[in-house]
């Protein structure tokens, strides 16, 4: 069972990717969320990454809802973007 469910935009794969297994390195199981979210993957957490370009997602926007209801929604932004405050109920950690 995954430890993580990593979930970003293509555009944003070179850092997720990167991100991915700096986690693995550590310890952690990581799965990064391709194309279609599982809403019964069991990963106690699931790690939205926010940037310009994610921020406009409605697919991660839905994915970060579901994660919230859940409990298992943690943040992290990547710029200097300002991620959805009915998606973030604790800052964003700032990866930038």
């Amino acid at each position: 069972m995954a430890d993580v469910l990593l979930v970003f935009v293509r555009e944003d794969r070179v850092f997720g990717d990167g991100l991915r297994q700096s986690l693995e390195t550590s310890g952690l199981n990581v799965v990064r969320c391709e194309n279609e979210f599982d809403h019964n993957n069991p990963a106690p957490c699931i790690l939205i990454l926010w940037s310009a370009v994610s921020t406009r997602s409605g697919t991660l926007r839905e994915i970060a809802a579901h994660a919230q209801r859940d409990g298992r929604l943690v943040s992290a932004r990547l710029d200097n973007c300002e991620a959805p405050p009915s998606l973030t109920r604790t800052p964003p950690f700032d990866l930038t």
